[in-house]
């Protein structure tokens, strides 16, 4: 991912504030739209617009998480 994108979503774990990836592949889960996002989402996480993720978060998704 070269830029984040507003309608962009991710699952992150309130418990250790980790965003929630494959398990194959290790990468991020990027949803396309919060609805989608709130679909997979249980109760220990949070839906968070990528855009609105902390800044150690963000460059870990533009690195390629």
């Amino acid at each position: 991912m070269n830029k984040l994108h507003e309608n962009d979503y991710v699952l992150v774990h309130k418990s250790n504030n980790q965003m929630v990836r494959f398990h194959l592949h290790d990468s991020v889960i990027i949803y396309g739209s919060k609805a989608e996002a709130l679909a997979d989402c249980n109760d220990n996480q949070l839906v968070v617009r990528c855009t609105e993720l902390p800044i150690e978060l963000q460059v870990e998704l533009l690195n390629g998480n």
